[in-house]
């Protein structure tokens, strides 16, 4: 009576551990699964990014190339009438449409130009920027502020 005591027991272990070596598995497997769909994902989006960067790089060559020939091709004026300054036109792709479109940004001041490479006062770009305040009715003394905080100081 003692041995099939003994087997019996011996059967249970061997049968728990037969259970606890298929709840590994089980925990092994789903970690692994979990892992390959997190990398199915992630690059996924890499893969998305990619494409979405090479519909931005084609936009701007569309725009270049319109660029090259007005300036091969068109008059000494340039005016928003001109090719290079209409919409480009909407063309489809994988989920969605790339357009764009140029602004001209000649007529705008540059606030970096107040300050020179070396740290020093540009005396020319401050006069052009003081008359630009004058004639928007703001104090010229603005241009003071803005020179202060593109120093390298810390006043």
């Amino acid at each position: 009576m003692n041995k099939a005591i003994m087997i019996k027991q011996q059967q249970g272990i061997a049968l728990i551990t037969i259970l606890v070596m298929v709840a590994l598995a089980t925990i092994l497997a789903a970690t692994i699964a979990q892992r390959q769909a997190a990398t199915a994902e992630s690059t996924a989006y890499l893969m998305r990014q990619n494409q979405s960067l090479m519909y931005a790089k084609s936009a701007e060559v569309f725009f270049s190339e319109l660029l090259v020939d007005d300036a091969e091709n068109a008059a000494e004026v340039d005016h928003l009438q001109e090719t290079w300054a209409q919409p480009m036109p909407a063309f489809p792709v994988d989920d969605g449409y790339v357009s764009g479109i140029i602004q001209d940004e000649s007529g705008k001041f540059n606030l970096n130009s107040l300050i020179t490479a070396e740290g020093a006062v540009n005396e020319n770009a401050k006069a052009w920027f003081e008359l630009i305040l004058k004639r928007a009715g703001l104090p010229v003394q603005l241009s003071e502020a803005v020179i202060d905080w593109q120093d390298a100081d810390e006043l």
